[in-house]
């Protein structure tokens, strides 16, 4: 859409115009979900997300500025709207999950819960680069640079390796541990 066009469309908008919103709309509207599906996962929420961005971007279209470029805008919105949407729903999920939720209010970690053994074969699963860092850092208590040194990467690929081991076992053990409260409900 070129300038000229798009700068009489938000001008419309900014009136309140119905038919300049819907074009705004119908012009932009691929772009935004094209965004919104990659973090919805579905077609439907991608849907709801885009529909609760525009609702923003019209309400907010004062605050665009002629020398921003509005696609970008417009997908900077679109990523917020996403994210709120998966906060909001991350909280509805674990609240209607009473097993989760009272897992998520009691004050027993995950830690505490998990065996020895259990934590070793968890380990185990994790891809080799992962595991590897995990148990030099972890285990045997290697510096990232040692780790950088040992096995030729550069010590920031150690440390995000070693978040993505962390992250990746938090997630394992937590579902390993909703299993055991729900075995023994």
């Amino acid at each position: 859409m070129k300038d000229t066009a798009l700068d009489i469309l938000i001008e419309g908008c900014l009136n309140g115009n119905r038919s300049e919103q819907k074009e705004l709309y119908k012009a932009f509207y691929g772009l935004a979900f094209n965004v919104c599906l990659r973090y919805a996962g579905n077609r439907n929420d991608a849907s709801e997300i885009v529909n609760q961005g525009f609702l923003n971007v019209f309400l907010n279209l004062k605050k665009y500025r002629k020398d921003m470029v509005f696609a970008i805008w417009l997908k900077k919105i679109m990523v917020n709207k996403a994210i709120d949407f998966y906060r909001k729903n991350l909280k509805l999920t674990l609240q209607d999950d009473p097993d989760v939720a009272e897992y998520l209010s009691s004050n027993e970690l995950p830690e505490n819960r998990i065996m020895h053994e259990d934590l070793l074969n968890l380990i185990q699963t994790l891809p080799n680069a992962y595991r590897i860092v995990f148990n030099l850092y972890a285990i045997e208590g290697y510096s990232h640079n040692e780790i950088s040194v040992k096995l030729r990467i550069s010590p920031g690929s150690s440390k995000s390796k070693l978040s993505k081991a962390r992250r990746e076992l938090q997630s394992k053990i937590f579902e390993l541990d909703i299993k055991r409260i729900k075995q023994e409900n």
